[in-house]
């Protein structure tokens, strides 16, 4: 059901509700009406689908195709749907570009299950205490992405989650015990040094990363991969033109 327009009407109503919005990549198979071309090259675009109670209902989103290069120069032709209607608060080229940090995403459930709960399972026995479990999860990712952004800035992802966690772990830990004891300003000094700490052991910058179409072992037709290689340079972004017919 991911990126049909049954799921497009659920998240339309959640985003409501929420005031969030999405970003989808959907199969180029999928049927959508065209109503109207915008200047940046993407398009409005009705589906029809059912609601929860299976009557049929007519929604609007906008669509972006493009071709994303690779650094090697590799391409994907790709096929977004997203609730941000507004061409000029939101180009085309903007929104595509985000493919390219999919990843990202990856690297955060990672942060969930490894970093934060060692890869232990959920400790709960009903769906409300899994519930309450997992927010309290989400919430302390969230706080140790804040303290991140604080430190790094606009290099946030080399400020490291674990070396994060572990740092102010301490502090809380402290802050709770020495309350009464501290004085403010002696707390926000510790708080202080513990983000010039973070600062001084950032990691260096990312290496380019990429996946090639090879194993290690060979078991099939593939090449034997006998080395990793990285690859440099930018990503490339072009948006492909949408017909009305």
């Amino acid at each position: 059901m991911y990126g049909t327009a049954k799921w497009v009407l659920e998240w339309l109503g959640l985003c409501q509700t929420r005031q969030c919005h999405f970003l989808v990549r959907v199969r180029s198979n999928l049927k959508a009406r065209v109503v109207e071309v915008l200047s940046d090259g993407s398009a409005l675009v009705e589906l029809m689908g059912r609601d929860g109670t299976g009557r049929k209902q007519r929604v609007m989103v906008r669509e972006i195709r493009g071709r994303v290069v690779g650094r090697d120069g590799k391409v994907t032709v790709v096929r977004l749907w997203t609730s941000l209607l507004d061409a000029e608060k939101h180009p085309a080229r903007e929104l595509i570009a985000l493919y390219a940090q999919r990843w990202e995403a990856e690297l955060s459930y990672r942060e969930l299950k490894i970093e934060l709960r060692g890869g232990e399972l959920l400790a709960s026995h009903t769906v409300e205490t899994a519930a309450q479990e997992l927010a309290c999860v989400v919430i302390a990712q969230a706080v140790v992405a804040r303290v991140r952004a604080e430190v790094g800035g606009a290099a946030v992802l080399r400020v490291s989650f674990a070396k994060v966690v572990a740092v102010m772990e301490g502090v809380w830990l402290t802050l709770g015990v020495g309350a009464g004891v501290l004085s403010g300003r002696q707390e926000a000094a510790l708080v202080q040094r513990a983000l010039v700490y973070l600062a001084e052991v950032m990691s260096a910058p990312r290496r380019a990363r990429s996946c090639p179409r090879a194993v290690r072992q060979p078991v099939s037709s593939w090449p034997r991969l006998t080395k990793n290689e990285s690859l440099h340079g930018e990503i490339g972004y072009e948006i492909l033109p949408i017909s009305t017919t």
